[in-house]
């Protein structure tokens, strides 16, 4: 539109035109173009909001975002105008992620403010994104999961298949690449086709590709024999985001695990420059504060990637004609080796981006606080009432592996904090040495009450009643006395479970207003069969 700084055009346009080189192999030439509206002068009359045009809205607001809805008619499907809402901040959110994902080995990157071509091509590519969806084309978060984690550190692969099969997923840059890695590509924009993955082509090719001289049901076989030539190249993969960890925001490759350790590696890399990158004479350190929350938020998803695996169902879209399974449990092993992954990088404190040069500069409290709850909140992520009531349907039963390793990794690292950490001047262990402290005093005086509690869970309720008292005079952690509880019963089933977990650490949610997570919890049948710990 008529707002839209001269200087963003051209690249608005070129995220807009990408889209040529899909509509050529369905059969089209020129199919999309973009032009600058007419001046005042030339059509007084001229709105944005005609029906007759597709506009890109530049907005001037604070929001960082951007969106490409469209209207369609209901009856055929066809699209009949869009439009894409482009608000001036979501440069803001290019510059964060650009920076926390490629600072380490782009030299174009390390800058709070970046060059011109630089912010160009970052905004041609959400420019072809938001296009993609005023073409019809919904998120595809499972494109990214069909490329080899190690692939996206070679130059030739990178350029000439990208970091995902779909400009449609929400895989951004390439936060794998290493700094031995040389001309690797990190940006969509910088793709042998730019912006338009293999998937997008056969998108758009399926959708718009005329057929001629064929009957309706013609049509339609023919539609579908393009969908099964396709079924077992992941390439060609759609995943929509949910419980399946190969569909994940905000994630590369294909083994979370791989993608986030060198992702960390990156971090690790960029926390000692934080400083130098972020500041200039003269100007406070608001950008150091805001961009090193930048950076933790980058390991947040990292843990996330991972943790989303632990319980983690795949899901593969079929047709009643297509074999195989629709869903599908994540491998014990790799779920174990999640587990082993969150102890050595979250759980067991990471000092690295605890730096005293930074803190001393943006805070004079909080930084603890930051980590601890980090830990904290994916502990809980790790205990969700929705996790742990897939793993009963996992076959065979023994791959609920999960319970036990969590219960050995909490009070492993628990007991790792009591030491101090020599680089903090204040120690971090002392945050948890209340908590564990009290846990060996209350397993002393609460033994006998829990070896003598019955197993059923309509009487845990009276000895609870009184541990929960005790736990309140003692002013135990919930948490810990949870772990130990589940450590220390006799016999102790995935039932029994499940009700301590409401106890302890879920009271707010034995209600959701239908009632789904009592009755669920209560509900749960296992042939009168025990799990023993």
């Amino acid at each position: 539109d008529r707002g839209t700084p001269e200087k963003w055009k051209k690249y608005l346009k070129q995220g807009i035109e990408d889209w040529q080189v899909a509509f050529e192999e369905a059969g089209f030439k020129n199919a999309i173009i973009a032009k600058d509206p007419p001046t005042i002068e030339e059509d007084p009359n001229w709105s944005p909001e005609d029906v007759r045009y597709s506009v890109v809205r530049y907005l001037a607001s604070a929001t960082l975002n951007a969106n490409g809805p469209h209207v369609s008619d209901p009856r055929s499907g066809e699209i009949i105008e869009s439009d894409i809402n482009w608000y001036h901040n979501v440069m803001k959110l290019l510059r964060n992620w650009y920076f926390v994902q490629t600072a380490a080995v782009n030299p174009e990157a390390r800058s709070t403010e970046f060059k011109n071509e630089v912010m160009g091509k970052l905004i041609r590519f959400v420019s072809a994104h938001e296009v993609g969806h005023t073409i019809g084309l919904p998120h595809n978060m499972g494109s990214s999961s069909a490329i080899p984690v190690d692939s996206l550190r070679s130059a030739s692969f990178t350029k000439k298949f990208g970091t995902a099969p779909s400009v449609m997923d929400y895989a951004r840059f390439n936060y794998v690449a290493q700094p031995e890695d040389k001309n690797v590509v990190l940006s969509p924009s910088e793709w042998e086709s730019p912006n338009v993955g293999v998937y997008d082509k056969y998108s758009v090719m399926w959708g718009y590709k005329p057929i001629f001289d064929v009957s309706e049901e013609e049509e339609k076989k023919i539609l579908k024999s393009w969908i099964v030539e396709k079924e077992d190249d992941l390439m060609y993969r759609f995943g929509s985001s949910g419980i399946d960890p190969s569909s994940q925001t905000e994630d590369l490759g294909d083994n979370a695990i791989k993608a986030s350790e060198y992702g960390i590696k990156n971090l690790k890399r960029i926390i000692p420059k934080l400083i130098e990158w972020t500041t200039k004479d003269g100007e406070n350190y608001d950008e150091l504060d805001y961009m090193y929350g930048q950076v933790l938020n980058q390991f947040r998803r990292y843990m996330g990637h991972v943790t989303n695996n632990v319980g983690g169902v795949y899901q593969y879209y079929k047709t009643a004609d297509q074999k195989g399974p629709v869903y599908s449990h994540v491998d014990k092993n790799f779920q174990k080796e999640c587990v082993n992954f969150l102890n050595h990088n979250l759980f067991e404190t990471p000092y690295w981006m605890i730096d005293k040069n930074i803190i001393n500069k943006i805070e004079f409290a909080g930084t603890l606080n930051r980590v601890r709850s980090l830990q904290s909140s994916y502990l809980n992520r790790l205990l969700d009432f929705g996790r742990i009531a897939r793993m009963p349907n996992s076959a065979p039963m023994r791959n609920l592996v999960f319970l036990p390793h969590n219960i050995n990794l909490v009070k492993q690292t628990t007991i790792k904090h009591i030491k101090p950490a020599p680089q903090l001047s204040c120690s971090y262990s002392g945050e948890y040495k209340p908590c564990f402290l009290g846990s060996i005093k209350y397993q002393l005086e609460l033994t006998n009450i829990i070896h003598k509690t019955c197993l059923s869970a309509l009487l845990y309720v009276k000895c609870l009643n009184y541990i929960k008292l005790i736990i309140k005079i003692l002013k135990i952690d919930n948490m810990l006395f949870f772990f130990f509880l589940t450590k220390n019963f006799i016999i102790f089933d995935l039932h029994d479970f499940l009700y301590l977990f409401f106890i302890f650490l879920r009271p707010n949610i034995l209600n959701d207003g239908n009632n789904n997570y009592w009755s669920i919890c209560f509900g749960l049948s296992f042939n009168n069969s025990r799990t023993y710990y």
